[in-house]
Parts: structure tokens; sequence; C-alpha cells
């Protein structure tokens, strides 16, 4: 959904990254060990969700580049690990800015966060090494927004220890420590990458070059203002899109203007239309821009990003009205919506979603509930809901 983004240089740039990942996306794993081989498969949805091995168990992590280390949930951190002695790291002077950290919507509460203690970590046959540190926090909003229920995320220094070849035609991720081969790919770019920093490619939209972080973490990219007011003044390189998304991040839940930016291109191809939040002062390719690919990997050993079939988006869906939903108590649920959002449409926050024209959704579709209260144009969407244990029917 979103979450939009090191503990590398300094405890301020690691919690910085952490909130500006956007979490919205859902995705399903099946339970059970992974295969021990030296090629890890994983299937996903839409979210690049694996399965995880600590303590003896299996859990859904989220993979996301734009997230510096390794995080748990409060819970399961409390489960099996301890808090950091921070005295035993040799440059402790990372943590000094830690009462200072600032998020996408301003100074963040130190105590969302509680830096941990890391301990064994498997992803199918691969143990993660080499971590000093690892961050705990409350993802239950992201569980929440996505419709399974998170354990962790996997950061960039896991990102780095593998190569990751994505199909989006047979959703399975492909997960080694050997180097993939560029002959498989239609096109390889080299990528920007640094420490403290996560990988970048080089996007044009409109006239401008924009060196965009990618975030695994992202449903939707996201730019700075400055360059929305900048877009702005070119002709047809930007419209609003009408709405506001609400996004699950490190401070919270918050609201994030919707635009879209058109004919953007990667190394001279077109990417098509690209609907993009706007932030601050922070950049970030999501996962909108990876799913256009029918197959795409990261190599880090390279320092390259590959991909095949390549398939602009153009045009975008309209926007026709604005339904915020998120799973509680395992149902798709109405929430975070104002009264001047519902006034129209006779529906409440905490209205549970039973069916959508007379299809039946469970929890991990939530992003495709989404996208038919959005897109389905008015006189098309209907919807049964229940309420106060009575289910009624709503024509929108």
């Amino acid at each position: 959904m979103i979450w939009d983004n090191k503990l590398f240089l300094c405890i301020s740039a690691l919690i910085f990254m952490l909130l500006c990942t956007e979490w919205l996306h859902s995705s399903h794993l099946e339970e059970g060990a992974p295969s021990q081989s030296q090629s890890y498969e994983q299937p996903f949805d839409t979210v690049p969700l694996v399965s995880v091995h600590v303590a003896g168990k299996y859990y859904n992590f989220l993979l996301d580049s734009g997230v510096p280390v390794v995080l748990l949930d409060r819970q399961l951190a409390r489960q099996v690990t301890v808090p950091l002695d921070t005295r035993t790291l040799v440059d402790k002077t990372v943590y000094q800015d830690l009462t200072k950290l600032q998020g996408t919507r301003g100074a963040v509460d130190p105590s969302r966060f509680d830096l941990i203690k890391p301990v064994a970590l498997k992803l199918g046959s691969f143990s993660l090494v080499g971590q000093d540190v690892w961050v705990s926090t409350d993802l239950s909003p992201l569980s929440e927004a996505i419709g399974v229920q998170v354990s962790g995320i996997l950061g960039v220094d896991t990102f780095r220890q593998f190569s990751w070849d994505v199909s989006n035609e047979k959703k399975v991720i492909q997960i080694t420590q050997r180097p993939l081969e560029v002959s498989a790919f239609d096109e390889c770019i080299g990528y920007s990458d640094k420490y403290g920093s996560q990988p970048e490619l080089l996007l044009a939209m409109g006239e401008q070059q924009v060196l965009m972080p990618i975030d695994t973490g992202a449903s939707r990219s996201y730019i700075a203002k400055e360059l929305v007011d900048h877009l702005s003044t070119e002709k047809g390189a930007l419209q609003v899109n009408p709405g506001m998304d609400v996004v699950a991040n490190a401070n919270g839940i918050s609201e994030l203007s919707r635009y879209v930016v058109n004919a953007v291109t990667l190394n001279n191809q077109p990417l098509g239309m690209m609907e993009v939040h706007e932030v601050p002062d922070r950049y970030g390719a999501g996962m909108d821009v990876l799913s256009r690919f029918s197959r795409y990997a990261f190599i880090p050993s390279k320092m390259m990003f590959c991909y095949s079939g390549l398939k602009p988006v153009d045009p975008l869906p309209l926007a026709y009205r604005d339904i915020r939903i998120k799973v509680r108590d395992g149902q798709i649920t109405l929430d975070y919506n104002t009264v001047d959002q519902l006034r129209e449409s006779s529906l409440l926050n905490g209205d549970v979603i039973k069916q959508v024209n007379g299809q039946v959704y469970v929890p991990r579709q939530i992003e495709t509930v989404r996208n038919l209260l959005k897109t389905t144009p008015p006189g098309k969407l209907n919807l049964h809901i229940l309420r106060s244990h009575q289910v009624m029917q709503v024509d929108l």
C-alpha cells in the first residue's frame, strides 16, 4: 500500500527511507517450506512477498528495496529477538539523530521504532549474513492494506545479496546467488547504487531526467513537489488525477495527491502514462513501473537491471470515485473515508464489502476491489455490504 523511504550512514537516513515506502498492493503466499535448492522460486500475486524462516517457523516478508535493513513486526520481534545494545557497535554515532527523525509528513515519534538484534533468518536454502542491526515496528497497517499477514520486511541489505528474476507472466520470483545471464533478456542497463542508498534508474518525465530510486515496497511511484510544480509548466506533461489516496506509512495514515505523468521513458523506450503520488521531497519508482515488463531482473553483482516484454501503459483508467478500504478481522471493510466522500453513496465507514458486481472477493484480493471501486463507471457498480448484521445492496 502504500508505505512511502538508513541505518547505513546515520539512523535518521534509515528511518527516513522507511517512512517513504508506500504499501497498497495485495498478495498471497502458501504456507510451508520453500524448496531447498540453489535457485529458490516464490510465487506471488502483485506484491513481492516471500516466505522467510525465522525461529523454526515460516512467515510472510515483503521484499522492499526502499528499506535499508530487515524489519520485524513488533509482535514477532518480542518472540524471537531482544533489543539491540548499541554499545556493541563500533560506530555509535549513527544513533545520535534518533530523536530527530523526519518522515514524509514531518517528525516521527521515535517510539514507533525499536532497534533489535538480528537472529538467524533463511530465505529458501539461503542464510542471510552480514547484518548488524534490525528494526522492529508495527506492521499491522501494512497487513490491513494488502490483505495478507506480513511479519517482516527484507530491505536493501538483503536485496544486494541475491539476483532477483521476476516473471510477471508466470507470477514467480526466482532468487539465486549466481549472476544472471544478460543474454536472456531483451535489454539490460546499468543502475546507480551506493552505500546508504538504494538502486536508482534514470527515467525521463517530460523534459526532465529523473534519477528514480527503485522502491519495490511502493505500489505507486512518487515524485517530489518540486517536480510536480515544474511538470505543471510543461504543456501536456502532467495532469491532475482527481482525489487523494490514503497511504499507511511509518507516520501512521496519510493522504497523498495523485497525478498522471505523460510520456515517461526508460532508456529511450516509452513506458506510457504513469500515475504518481506527490510527496514533499522524495522520489521512487514503484511496482507500477516494474509491472510493465513481462520479465525483469536486478543483478546486484553486475549492478544491472534487465528486462523483456515492455508494455507501455496508455491510457490509464479514469478515476470515478474514492472509496477507501482495508482488511479488518478478515473482511474487506470501509475505513478512512470522510463524511463528504460517502455522503452521496449512503456508505459508512465500517461497512463490510461482501460482493462487488455479484463477485465475492477474499482479503488478498483487496487491490482488485480498490480498482473496481475507483474505476467502474457510474451506474455500473453494485455492492452488497454488511452493516449491523444486515446485508444491504448499494448501487453507485
